[in-house]
Parts: structure tokens; sequence; C-alpha cells
């Protein structure tokens, strides 16, 4: 007998890849036809809104023919998300239709004499120019999707066959007055984050307050957006507040993060020294030290070249627009002398030393939940450290799933219980998330001139 409800959900999928098929036979034609790249015809908001179409009917497909429930949910999450994107695009288009003037008011007033000679605009909308809403959205709903597909599927592999009755006994049982004590441990850390990034911002006078503030909006924003924008906004506010280069800040940032991945080298090599550790940790912590080997070859020329680079640039810079050289000479100036600390041991030194306190009061304050769970591991609390830190990089709003799914991993390494270990992530990734932004709610409280001077930064 024919499944006829089989053979309607597999007749979604064919048909959503057949539109998509055709929509990029289609674009690529069109664009030959006018000569313009693929890419503009793309981008215009028409095909923009067939390709949500053609997506959000694949994922009612793939939702209809799961078997798993928490697979159900992901695909229907991901049709949802390319539901939002059209819909989306059509608010902003009439919220631009809104801003302008009518028709109707504008001919009543060009026939009193009232109106503007240059009433009407002389170009014609063209959406491969005016395509803001559907260039930029389609881009955000695609790094989001895959984001939350990520955060789903860590989820769904966390609660499956998870005895939910230890994981609520563990909770419960933990002694909270040690996690207290490594939230306070937490804000120190910040506070030695923060002696850090004044030793790199040595030429800047910035104050401790203006800088704690600084890092903590990018970490805060670090945790709900993708692809590192804190750190920008972080430069930015220094930028707003002090006046000096957002470049200049931008390169003690990317300084930083050197400093923070020789630390996690040295914490691997220390870990691989001290205990056994299985063969996939061996391999990350070599392959982490080839990049920062790269790193420090690339800082190296970068550093004792920097007269031949910048020479070279300005040579360069040359064959392109002179608006375009007026601005990027001066942003390369700026990002070659926000390198000079590693010419200077005194502040190499001193960056080295704040660094190397960061990381023992954030493996201290590991050990310290670890404790709050009756099973205090010094080791065990280093190798979460090195294996949070690595994850980190993984795209995923406030690595929900990702964060935990990583502690499960690392403790099961040293014996802890999956239930047991579920916890500790939990509980950890509440400090990480919470005490940057009760922190920084505690600061901003009452004084609105703050978020006004990260506008400030953006314009």
């Amino acid at each position: 007998m024919i499944d006829l409800f089989g053979v309607l959900t597999n007749s979604l999928w064919i048909l959503a890849l057949a539109a998509l098929l055709a929509l990029l036979s289609w674009s690529s034609w069109q664009a030959q036809c006018e000569g313009v790249r693929f890419r503009v015809v793309w981008a215009r908001p028409a095909i923009q809104n067939w390709v949500a179409g053609s997506l959000m009917l694949f994922c009612i497909s793939m939702a209809a023919l799961s078997d798993r429930v928490w697979e159900r949910w992901l695909w229907a999450l991901l049709a949802l998300a390319w539901l939002v994107q059209p819909l989306h695009g059509l608010w902003m288009r009439k919220r631009q239709a809104r801003s302008m003037p009518r028709a109707e008011e504008t001919d009543y007033a060009l026939s009193k004499g009232e109106g503007p000679e240059d009433a009407y605009p002389t170009e014609s909308f063209d959406p491969a120019v005016n395509r803001f809403p559907a260039n930029i959205n389609w881009r955000i709903a695609l790094r989001w999707g895959l984001g939350l597909l990520a955060c789903v599927l860590a989820v769904g592999l966390l609660v499956r066959d998870l005895d939910w009755h230890a994981l609520l006994s563990a909770l419960r049982s933990a002694d909270y007055r040690w996690v207290a004590a490594a939230v306070l441990i937490t804000l120190a850390g910040y506070a030695t984050r923060v002696w850090r990034w004044q030793v790199l911002l040595w030429h800047t006078p910035i104050s401790w307050g203006a800088a704690l503030r600084a890092l903590l909006v990018g970490q805060v924003l670090n945790t709900a957006l993708p692809l590192r924008s804190g750190d920008v906004a972080r430069a930015l506010w220094v930028r707003a507040e002090h006046g000096s280069g957002a470049t200049e800040a931008l390169g003690t940032i990317a300084l930083e993060k050197l400093w923070d991945l020789l630390a996690l080298v040295g914490c691997g090599v220390m870990l691989l020294l001290w205990i056994p550790l299985p063969e996939w940790f061996a391999e990350s912590t070599w392959g982490v030290g080839i990049t920062f080997l790269i790193g420090i070859a690339v800082l190296g020329v970068g550093v004792w070249q920097q007269e031949t680079l910048l020479r070279w640039a300005a040579v360069l810079l040359r064959y392109i627009p002179p608006r375009w050289n007026a601005r990027l000479l001066p942003k390369l100036q700026q990002l070659a002398a926000s390198l000079e600390s590693v010419r200077q041991p005194k502040l190499a030194a001193r960056a080295a030393l704040w660094t190397l306190l960061t990381w023992g009061l954030y493996a201290l304050a590991n050990q310290l939940i670890l404790i709050a769970f009756g099973s205090p591991s010094l080791p065990a609390a280093c190798f979460l450290l090195v294996t949070l830190m690595v994850g980190g990089t993984v795209p995923v709003p406030g690595r929900l799933g990702i964060y935990e799914g990583i502690a499960v991993v690392s403790l099961a390494v040293f014996g802890f219980p999956a239930d047991q270990a579920l916890a500790v992530g939990l509980v950890l990734h509440l400090v990480a998330l919470a005490t940057p932004l009760i922190t920084l709610a505690l600061l901003f409280c009452g004084n609105g001139s703050h978020l006004r001077l990260l506008r400030k930064g953006y314009k």
C-alpha cells in the first residue's frame, strides 16, 4: 500500500531543492544578462524571499520525516528562523517606505508651488543597490541558524539517556558557599585582565574603571554575538571614552589573545607532563602550539621589521584611491604602535605576570566549584580550563550546550559520572555568564552616559 504521508513529505524536500537549483540557474542567467556579479542578483529581496521559502519547506519536510522528538524540534526551529527572515525584510522595507514622502502629498505641494524641485528622485529604486535588509539579514540568519543547530544538537546529545533525578540530586547536594568563593575569584581574574590590558595600552592613559567597563562590555557581547563582536565593541568603547584610536586598541586585544594562547599551550604541556591524558588532547595541544609559533613569527616580523613593512605598505597604497590611502595608512601605523609593548622587556614581563595570575585564578575558580560538588581535583580543574578555553572558539550564542558538553567530556577523563559532570558544567557556565553581566549592570546602574559612549564609538 502506498504511504501517502511519506510520499507527500518526501516530495516537499525534493521540491525545495528543485526550487533552489532553479533560483541558482535563473540568478546566474540574470547576472550575465545585466552584466553584474552573481552575488548582486542573488542578494535581491525577491530572490532571498524565495530562497528562505525553499529552505523553510526543506526544514518542514525534514521535521515531518524525523523519528526523534529533539530532531523534530531542531528542524522546526530552523524552519521558523527561515520564516523570520522574509518577514523582517518586509518590515524593514515598509519602515523605509513610511519614512519617504507620500506621492499624493508631494503632488499637491508641487501644484501649489511649495514643493522642492527635486521632490522626486531622479534615480529609481534598484534592489541591487538598496539591498540592506536582504544582503545583511540572510547572512545573519544563516550564522545564527548554524549556531542554533550546533546548540540544539549539543543539548540533544546531553539530555539523551540522562538521569534527571541524579542531576537534580547533584545540584541540590552542592555546597554553594564554594561557588560564591569561585565568583569572587572570577572577579579577581577580571581585575588581573584589566591590569594586563593597561600594560599593553601603556601609551594610552586609560583608567582602571574605564578599562574594566570596556572589558566587561566585550565579554558580555562576545557571549551573545558571533565572530568576537565584543572585541570590536571593547575597542570602540576605548575610542569613545578616551579619544584614542580603535585600531590601536584592537591591536592590543590581539596581543592579549596571543598571551592567552601562550598560557594555553603552557598549561597543556604541563598537563601532558603531569598526568596521562587521551591522545586527542595531546594532538590538539601540539596543534595549538604550532599555531602559536606561527603567530609569534608573524608578530616578530611585524614588530622588528615595522619600518620596512610600513614603507612597503605606503608604496602599495599608492595604487588605490587617495581617499582610501589617507585612511588606511594611519590605521596601519596605529596597529604597529599597539605592538610596541613586545619590544620593551619590562612591559613584556609585566604582561606575562598578569597572564600567569589570570590563568591561575581561573584554574582556582574551577577547583572551588569541584570542591562544592565534593570532588576536588586540581588536574581536572586545569584540564577543564584548557578545554573550555578552546571550546570558546565555537560560534554558538552563549555556548549553550557546547560549554556543558565540553565539561562532561573533560571530566569523564577523570572518572566523573555524567550527571555530576553535567551539574558542574551547568554551575560553571552560570558563573561564567552571570558574573560579567551582573557586574556590568551594577556599574551601569543609574548612569546612562556609559551606553551613550558606546553609541558614540560606533558613530
